[in-house]
């Protein structure tokens, strides 16, 4: 797929003077928990270079048998684990990073999924306790295989075929001026459980500081709509992953390019606020990629806009705004 987000992109991509890429095989030995700005790099890869890493699960591990309670082997905040930092050679503040999902394979052919006890969207507000009891702790495993993930009840003998549809949930850069945690999603990236961002498509990342130092973890196997147990079908995985640049253009906040659409991903809350922002980098981008005036965009947007929400239960909420690129094909 030719990445079509900015004009004259392609002119742009600083992998154009890479004649010979590599790929870089890493398995780490150490996890962070957060996206640092201070820490030596795992790994330093070219624009154009292709990236094979191993990434942890959200329990960092932890899960791994129905019996094993989150609260007793996945303690906070030593959860939600990174692969990192990656440097990229050429990459300075107000360049955008591109990060092309190539492949997510789980190591385990399975996954898991569970309840806490105080999280989640029908529970509580980032794990703050209200009066009514603590909900159960329950594990779920779900097996991976044949491009499903199984879904059985543990309380019931219901089985149910889920297509696998591999993404990470959290992937972005180092910003200078604070190391926000790795379930935290913002302008930087990080915790934004966008299922868009899946193989095949095309992340945008501002770079924050020399380097980019790029972060990512989480794989899920299979999530929907605002993570709604606070939990997709976690995994550890072998990802590959294409890094390239464009330099002297930037993006305000991710942005994601697949063949047949350009989204947007806005992080806050309340969740009103999220969604505002990914519309308006939209609209903006209607204005200043397509040619739009700004109310016209805005026009635009509001009749052509689709979006979805990635988490209801993060520290910050995450919305997706998605346009089609068909709209615009054959357009004056």
């Amino acid at each position: 797929m030719k990445l079509t987000i900015f004009k004259n992109t392609e002119d742009r991509l600083a992998s154009s003077a890479n004649p010979s890429p590599t790929t870089h095989h890493v398995k780490p030995t150490r996890f962070f928990h957060s996206f640092r700005s201070d820490l030596p790099p795992i790994c330093t890869v070219s624009p154009g270079d292709t990236l094979e890493a191993i990434t942890q699960d959200a329990s960092n591990g932890g899960v791994r048998s129905l019996d094993d309670l989150p609260s007793k082997v996945a303690r906070r905040p030593w959860v939600n684990p990174l692969t990192g930092p990656i440097m990229v050679e050429g990459a300075e503040p107000d360049d955008v990073l591109v990060v092309e999902t190539l492949s997510i394979e789980p190591l385990e052919g399975r996954g898991f999924s569970w309840t806490r006890s105080e999280f989640g969207a029908l529970v509580a507000t980032s794990a703050t306790a209200l009066l009514h009891p603590p909900l159960p702790e329950v594990v779920w495993e779900y097996e991976i295989r044949d491009a499903k993930a199984i879904f059985r009840s543990r309380r019931g003998s219901q089985e149910v075929t889920l297509p696998y549809q591999p993404f990470l949930g959290t992937i972005g850069c180092a910003p200078p001026e604070e190391a926000p945690h790795s379930l935290a999603p913002g302008r930087h990236g990080g915790n934004m459980d966008a299922v868009e961002n899946g193989v095949g498509s095309y992340l945008l990342l501002p770079v924050l500081v020399p380097g980019a130092l790029l972060y990512f973890g989480d794989a899920h196997a299979v999530q929907g709509d605002g993570e709604l147990c606070g939990v997709a079908v976690e995994m550890p995985a072998r990802v590959r992953l294409r890094i390239d640049l464009i330099k002297g253009r930037t993006v305000r906040w991710p942005m994601i390019e697949t063949a047949d659409a350009i989204m947007a991903v806005g992080s806050a809350r309340p969740l009103e606020d999220a969604y505002r922002i990914a519309c308006k980098e939209i609209v903006l981008w209607l204005r200043d990629e397509q040619g739009f005036d700004l109310l016209d965009a805005y026009q635009l947007a509001t009749q052509a806009l689709t979006c979805r929400i990635g988490n209801v239960v993060d520290p910050f909420y995450s919305v997706v705004a998605r346009f089609s690129k068909a709209l615009l094909s054959g357009s004056g």
